[in-house]
């Protein structure tokens, strides 16, 4: 599907046109009168396309705008509008690339969270082939909107687990809205 901005008082100084099946049976009643018409728009400048957009970070071209993550030499982490090219291809594998500005704020949120959260397990690497070791994982129940806490001896390894249920409990007490952030959930 074509999209079209008007560029003129023709219309609707904003207006987005979505081209698209009959949608112009009203401009007039023939398709070589509405190509005409939709020609005549585009030479006289009253319209122009718009090039279609990249819809993930994989269809990036040389030239297309992005945003980045990035960590400056003082420390510093922040998120900064690029020209996408080759010399990106790192960030892009790593997952630093991003469509929007805001697709960007929100992971670099999830990444804070998961700091915050991963000092909350005191240390404690799980060892994930071992059955006999109890590793305690929170979770998000979507059924009751409850974030809740699980004993997982291998059922599947996950990103965060704790010794002990009380070090988990203190986990979720203290910074619920961390993971709320890390686990997805919306408010």
């Amino acid at each position: 599907m074509k999209k079209y901005k008007v560029l003129k008082d023709f219309l609707d100084d904003q207006a987005v046109l979505h081209l698209e099946g009959n949608e112009f049976e009203s401009v007039a009643e023939n398709y070589a009168d509405r190509v005409h018409f939709w020609e005549m728009l585009k030479i006289n400048h009253f319209i122009k396309e718009i090039p279609e957009q990249p819809k993930t970070v994989w269809d990036l071209k040389k030239g297309d705008s992005c945003w980045i993550i990035y960590c400056r030499a003082d420390g510093e982490v922040r998120i900064q509008c690029i020209q996408f090219s080759r010399q990106y291809d790192a960030e892009r594998s790593l997952g630093l690339l991003f469509l929007t500005r805001e697709e960007a704020e929100k992971e670099l949120a999830r990444y804070k969270a998961k700091v915050i959260l991963e000092r909350d397990t005191k240390g404690f690497k799980p060892n994930w082939n071992d059955l006999e070791q109890d590793k305690f994982v929170v979770a998000y129940d979507i059924s009751c909107e409850y974030l809740l806490i699980y004993l997982n001896n291998n059922l599947f390894r996950g990103d965060i687990a704790f010794a002990t249920r009380e070090d988990a409990e203190e986990s979720i007490k203290n910074h619920e809205k961390e993971w709320q952030c890390w686990l997805n959930i919306k408010d």
